[in-house]
């Protein structure tokens, strides 16, 4: 659909020091598609000629009602996306998926081998949207800092219930979260009700 920067800027209303990051969080079918296409149909160098300021990794699913070797599997796919997203210029945010101890180490690998990667994707719209689920998530990524020795940044999407809890253990985090316009499409408004609490 867009060009050049200035035509995707213009359709949206945006200013020209507009900085745009995609999120790649979808249902499976519009991943497998992407995955199916990226390379064939040349999608990431037109990407790149957005000079989007960066773009988290798809978030191939992990399932745990099938065969590990499925997730297995996801997790060399996005890491083959990652490589090819950066080969063709565009800032690459690696989307955390794990669901063993084994996932979180490798991560762990990952960032101590490369040392320029702080900002990382988790969402929290799917599985993790049940507290159980995403409480594993969010305790995997603190201890993923941890291991790693040095402050990450975060994009959480989905994520505003863990606002309170992401500015105890991150320095810095990016929060990406479609109810405050939703709320606003339904004519609602946030107001204080207390020092610390606010209702819709």
């Amino acid at each position: 659909r867009f060009v050049s920067p200035s035509a995707l800027l213009q359709k949206l209303n945006l200013s020209e020091l507009t900085a745009i990051i995609v999120t790649s969080v979808a249902p499976d079918q519009i991943l497998e598609d992407f995955w199916e296409a990226h390379v064939a149909e040349d999608i990431l160098p037109a990407l790149a000629r957005l000079r989007l300021r960066g773009r988290t990794v798809p978030n191939f699913s992990f399932m745990l009602d099938v065969p590990r070797i499925n997730s297995l599997r996801n997790v060399s796919r996005m890491f083959r996306v990652a490589e090819r997203m950066s080969d063709s210029g565009i800032g690459t945010i690696l989307h955390l998926q794990a669901s063993t101890r084994r996932d979180w180490a490798r991560w762990a690998e990952t960032f101590k081998s490369q040392s320029h990667l702080s900002a990382v994707a988790l969402e929290f719209q799917t599985g993790p949207c049940h507290k159980e689920i995403g409480d594993r998530y969010y305790f995997g990524l603190v201890g993923l800092q941890d291991a790693v020795g040095r402050p990450l940044h975060p994009l959480v999407l989905a994520g505003a219930g863990r606002i309170r809890q992401m500015s105890r253990h991150f320095h810095s985090f990016t929060v990406a979260d479609s109810t405050p316009f939703i709320k606003t499409m339904k004519r609602q408004l946030l107001i204080p009700i207390g020092s610390d609490k606010w209702k819709w």
